[in-house]
């Protein structure tokens, strides 16, 4: 009975929001859970199979277009707070926040997206957004902005913090961290927005590549993958003038594709956490399924583990053969290696040291460089300050 009494009062209050439209109402909170969680399905939408047609994205048209409509937040992990944004076709903002944990609503907000062109020309689509609200003293906030992807029924547009204050998603932050600052919320928010558009493109066979994943079919035994160009960066890259997350990875066809897993691998891919937007290194069978998948980063910190692993016990190999490197362990000396390199005749060589090791430090005395290429080692001579060639046994 309980189900049916809130069954009517949410049918009530579409009745009456079709009355009054363009009326913002506050309501009682529980009520409030009306606000629609995107699922990682869209039954009747999928069955239309909408070919995806995007708007030009490349002229501020087409993105104003791109934008209108109702957009969703509600990520599975760190929050359980879900935001519903309405633009209209002048950029005219609503927004709510719900948390579905403790049934409450977090704020309800109205406001106007500026479009900007930050580190475009002015005859280019817009890059940078300000969102600025109109009934509160609080930041809106600012945003560059990218379209991701359209998979299952649904467009994926995020956006990254480009402002350095706090900002009205502050509330999307870990529950009692909300005040805290800008390092506790999401480095880029992303929404969903249901339109029917299914990719006609087919799944890739007897491959193996890097794609960005974006969630489960209904049985949750599919992945909806979008191929992507994925190059390691380093953390102190200062190549690119927007958010490293906007460069994490490129991405030309902007389209998922549902992809099956084998028999064989169903239970260790689907036994682990898997993280929308994130990229995976991906191998498939003849017929098209996953047989490998694994984060594009712990495949590359795997792949470097074992070639430091390989590198480290090759050089010991080549050391242990050198007579007075020997002669000095025998003495009683250990080695130190770090993983330091030096280049010696135009070759990368790592740098070995020999000392002895005390209570409160290791200390310094001899120095060694190795080449696992030729085999050749050489010692350093402080008084001359130069590497000479060792004799090799």
């Amino acid at each position: 009975m309980k189900l049916k009494r809130v069954f009517a009062v949410l049918f009530s209050i579409v009745v009456l929001s079709g009355c009054k439209a363009g009326i913002i109402e506050k309501k009682d909170p529980k009520i409030k859970s009306d606000i629609p969680i995107v699922s990682e399905s869209s039954d009747k939408l999928v069955k239309d199979n909408i070919p995806v047609s995007l708007p030009d994205l490349d002229t501020e048209k087409g993105v104003k277009e791109y934008f209108v409509g109702e957009w969703v937040y509600d990520e599975e992990y760190g929050t359980d707070v879900v935001c519903k944004m309405n633009i209209d076709k002048n950029l005219n903002v609503q927004l709510s926040f719900y948390d579905t944990y403790m049934e409450e609503s977090k704020g309800e907000y109205t406001g106007k997206i500026k479009f900007e062109w930050y580190y475009v020309d002015p005859d280019k689509a817009p890059d940078f957004l300000r969102l600025e609200l109109t009934d509160t003293d609080e930041l809106g906030g600012e945003f560059f902005f990218l379209h991701r992807t359209v998979y299952d029924g649904k467009r994926v547009m995020s956006w990254f913090f480009a402002g350095k204050e706090n900002c009205i998603f502050n509330v999307l932050g870990p529950q009692g961290y909300e005040d805290a600052g800008m390092e506790f919320i999401p480095g880029v928010i992303t929404f969903k927005k249901a339109t029917g558009e299914m990719s006609q493109l087919k799944p890739r066979k007897n491959d193996h590549f890097y794609a960005v994943y974006w969630g489960k079919d209904e049985k949750g035994k599919s992945l909806w993958l979008d191929d992507a160009l994925w190059i390691p960066t380093e953390e102190d890259d200062y190549t690119t003038v927007y958010p490293k997350e906007i460069n994490y990875y490129d991405d030309e066809l902007q389209e998922s594709i549902l992809y099956s897993i084998s028999l064989e691998a169903i239970s260790d891919i689907l036994g682990d956490d898997l993280f929308p937007g994130n990229v995976y290194y991906v191998e498939t069978d003849e017929k098209g399924n996953i047989t490998h998948f694994i984060g594009a980063e712990r495949k590359e910190f795997l792949e470097e583990s074992a070639i430091g692993y390989e590198t480290e016990s090759l050089i010991f190999d080549i050391i242990y053969d050198v007579e007075e490197i020997q002669e000095y362990l025998d003495m009683g000396m250990r080695i130190l290696y770090n993983g330091e390199t030096i280049t010696l005749d135009g070759e990368e060589c790592y740098i070995v040291e020999l000392g002895t090791d005390h209570e409160e430090q290791f200390v310094r005395e001899i120095f060694y460089a190795v080449n696992i290429n030729t085999y050749q080692v050489y010692h350093y001579d402080v008084l001359t300050d130069t590497w000479e060639p060792v004799a090799m046994g």
